[in-house]
């Protein structure tokens, strides 16, 4: 019987070995491309914004403590489907939308989650520092990227604010969000953004709690 316990327990820890070993592969090609994908779009200072990335381990972060993509590496995953979902869309317009704007968009939208959440001393996942994280993220992330120096448009600039649409705490603006439906950028950030988070599968098949 022990044999028989130790064995299991030796191919649980193996099997938990080797996900995290694929994880991380599936982390490093994330944050591959998505640093790719910033780079072409030539942006002033999109390097101060991809070294601020790397610095607040964006890439290594979770997106939420319940919903979608609560996991090690969910945050640059949750991004990257973003950017997934806004590129289909984009090429059901008739006038598609810039690239480099629903590029940056997409993958930065969420920026302020990175480093967010942790693990508490009981293994639990939690929000860290919630008097920040009770301004809404959408307009931390815009915050993060003017302290970068990163050049945005007007329209980029409310679809990373209003990504949320009227979900984004706190909802203290609602004519800055009524403006926004009649923005094609922000609607499809929105769309998209709504599309991605509807993924409840973990890269490695294990589903989302």
């Amino acid at each position: 019987m022990k044999d028989n316990e130790d064995e299991s327990r030796n191919r649980a820890m193996c099997n938990a070995l080797s996900n995290f070993g694929f994880e991380m592969e599936l982390i490093e090609d994330q944050k591959y491309q998505i640093i790719n994908l910033l780079k072409q779009t030539g942006r002033e200072n999109i390097d101060k914004v991809v070294e601020w990335m790397e610095q607040h381990g964006f890439f290594e972060s979770f997106a939420s403590i319940t919903h979608h993509n609560a996991w090690y590496g969910g945050l640059a995953a949750h991004s990257f489907d973003v950017y997934e979902e806004a590129v289909k869309l984009n090429a059901e317009r008739e006038k598609p939308l810039p690239e480099d704007s629903v590029m940056l968009c997409s993958l930065l939208h969420d920026l302020c989650k990175a480093g967010l959440y942790y693990y508490d001393k009981e293994a639990r996942v939690t929000k860290k520092r919630p008097e920040i994280a009770a301004q809404g993220h959408g307009i931390r992330s815009l915050k993060i990227l003017e302290s970068c120096g990163l050049p945005l448009s007007r329209e980029e600039a409310l679809a990373i604010w209003w990504h949320m649409g009227e979900h984004e705490e706190p909802f203290n603006q609602p004519e800055i969000y009524e403006s926004t439906k009649n923005i094609p950028l922000c609607n499809l950030i929105r769309r998209a953004d709504h599309l991605a988070a509807e993924k409840k599968v973990h890269p490695i098949g294990v589903l989302h709690r």
